[in-house]
């Protein structure tokens, strides 16, 4: 393979990784607005039904980040340096 070549296809790996992780955030500021508001949605019902106000701090708006945990459909971390599988751990070497 020439050089060239290998240069296209690293900027398109770079570029299909950018791109899973815009989908991968994207996936994740939906999912938590969604039980953001059900939570919403919970208290108001519960509050509704009992005549009160309910007790303790209400629930804390999305922080709109993309946690650790997060995961792309291979099974792979999304965090950073290191590639961290289900069952081994591999780390990034550049």
């Amino acid at each position: 393979m020439s050089l060239p070549e290998e240069l296209e296809r690293r900027e398109a790996r770079l570029a299909a990784i950018a791109e899973a992780k815009a989908r991968i955030k994207e996936r994740v500021a939906e999912r938590e607005q969604a039980e953001y508001q059900e939570k919403l949605a919970a208290r108001a019902e519960k509050e509704r039904r009992t005549g009160k106000k309910p007790g303790g701090r209400p629930p804390a708006p999305p922080s709109g980040g993309v946690e650790a945990k997060e995961r792309c459909s291979s099974g792979f971390s999304m965090s950073g340096g290191s590639l961290t599988s289900r069952t081994q751990s591999i780390r990034g070497s550049g």
